[in-house]
C-alpha cells in the first residue's frame, strides 16, 4: 500500500514524512500509534491546534513551509520543539502531506558548521600569513643580492670612470 512505503520512508536521522486526511486522521505516521487516530483536537504546548493548523494551512495555501510547535521530536525526546515542515495538499485524495525540520537541530548544524568554518578560516589566515612572510623574505634576499650587483657595477664604473679622466 501506498501509506506504507511512504511510512518507511526515512531520509537523515529520524527525518520522515507523515499524512493527516482532512478530517485530522493520521494516515502515514513513523509511530505506529498514531496512525488512525484522529488528532485534530490535541493541542501543543502553546495552545495551538497542532493538527487543525496544518490542516488549515495546506486548504489554504496547497502547499508551503508552516512553523509550528511539534509534540515531540524524535531526535531529543522532547516533549515540545520548534519545527519548519513542508506541506502538501493533496486534493484529490482529500490528504496533506508533510516533513519537516527541528529549528534546534538545525540551529546545532548551523554552529557545527560555524565553527568548521571559524577553524577553516584560521588555517587559511596563517597559511596566508606564512606564505606572504615567506614571499618577502625571499624579495628582501632577491633585492640584497641585485643591490650588490649594482654596488659592485657601480664601484667597476666608478673605476672606469676614474681611468676615463685620469687619460684626459
Amino acid at each position: 500500500c501506498l501509506k506504507k512505503k511512504i511510512k518507511d520512508i526515512r531520509y537523515s536521522k529520524n527525518k520522515y514524512i507523515y499524512i493527516f486526511d482532512l478530517e485530522g486522521n493520521g494516515l502515514s505516521h513513523y509511530k505506529d500509534e498514531l496512525i488512525g487516530i484522529n488528532r485534530l483536537n490535541v493541542k501543543s504546548s502553546d495552545g495551538r491546534y497542532l493538527i487543525k493548523d496544518i490542516i488549515d494551512f495546506a486548504k489554504e495555501n496547497k502547499e508551503g513551509y508552516f512553523e509550528y510547535t511539534a509534540t515531540f521530536n524524535p531526535n531529543t525526546h522532547l516533549k515540545t520543539n520548534k519545527k519548519i515542515s513542508f506541506l502538501k495538499l493533496f486534493e484529490e485524495w482529500n490528504w496533506v502531506i508533510g516533513s519537516g525540520f527541528y529549528l534546534d537541530n538545525l540551529n546545532k548544524d548551523l554552529e557545527n558548521r560555524k565553527m568548521i568554518l571559524k577553524k577553516s578560516n584560521k588555517t587559511a589566515v596563517k597559511n596566508v600569513i606564512m606564505i606572504s612572510s615567506l614571499i618577502t623574505v625571499i624579495f628582501i634576499l632577491i633585492s640584497f643580492y641585485i643591490s650588490k650587483l649594482l654596488t659592485i657595477r657601480f664601484k667597476q664604473y666608478k673605476v672606469e670612470i676614474k681611468k676615463e679622466i685620469n687619460k684626459k
